[in-house]
């Protein structure tokens, strides 16, 4: 019986822990990979002395065209590193999580814009195949589902953003979940938006079992079969593949 009445009270004690008042942020499950800055070494030193120069977005575009991105595996030997933003200055490449981190910070510390968020986006997209012989599109793909870092900021009441290397600063986004549908068009079922510094969640948008967050993505006009995609105009189809063009799995 004791074990019993230990095992409710552990119970109880978990639940208080982890419950989520109103106005609270659930809890981060990631929140141990966000590495912290040691502003005591040579190296970020040299970084600061360098982006004192980074003073528009329009600086930091042209800066993140010096990287490229690259898998983890490849350059950490890990299937997941997130990286400090000088240390992605000093291997100019990283995958997605290092680049966001990187243009994320010169926003954020050398522009000072006052709201810059680094968003973890996790969603589903559209593998399509085709010959490989003639690279004719078959007309057929595969639903799969992964994540992708994005730096996002707010400059005269607008959403922009960095993904990679790439500036979105010409999309007119409405919020931040189209902004995630551009790498996930079939729809996002996670979300979470961090403090470009503290890697803190500022709040987190998760989607009930079987579904996706609801947006404004471009397969809302049901085209849910392989068959209707017949029927996308020519630029449509288009804007789908350079879509499919920008997805860099985080995992």
């Amino acid at each position: 019986m004791i074990y019993v009445i230990v095992a409710i009270v552990i119970l109880i004690i978990i639940a208080v822990i982890y419950s989520k008042k109103d106005g609270e942020v659930e809890p981060d499950p990631w929140y141990w990979k966000w590495p912290l800055i040691d502003d005591t070494t040579q190296r970020w030193a040299d970084y600061c002395k360098y982006m004192q120069k980074i003073t528009t977005d329009t600086l930091v575009a042209l800066e993140m065209r010096f990287y490229k991105w690259v898998s983890d595996w490849d350059l950490w030997n890990k299937v997941n590193h997130w990286a400090l933003p000088d240390v992605v200055w000093v291997n100019k490449k990283d995958d997605c999580d290092g680049l966001a981190r990187l243009s994320a910070d010169m926003l954020g510390r050398f522009v000072k814009i006052p709201e810059v968020w680094w968003l973890e986006y996790y969603g589903f997209y559209r593998e399509y195949f085709s010959d490989n012989e003639t690279g004719r599109w078959l007309g057929n793909y595969k639903l799969k589902a992964g994540g992708h870092a994005i730096t996002v900021y707010k400059k005269d009441g607008k959403l922009l953003a960095f993904s990679n290397t790439s500036w979105w600063n010409t999309q007119n986004f409405k919020d931040f979940i189209e902004i995630g549908e551009l790498t996930f068009p079939e729809g996002l079922y996670y979300i979470i938006c961090r403090h470009w510094e503290t890697g803190k969640a500022q709040w987190i948008l998760k989607a009930k079992e079987g579904e996706i967050l609801e947006g404004t993505n471009i397969f809302h006009r049901k085209l849910r079969e392989t068959r209707n995609l017949i029927g996308l105009r020519k630029g449509e189809l288009k804007r789908v593949r350079e879509c499919l063009k920008r997805v860099r799995p985080m995992e």
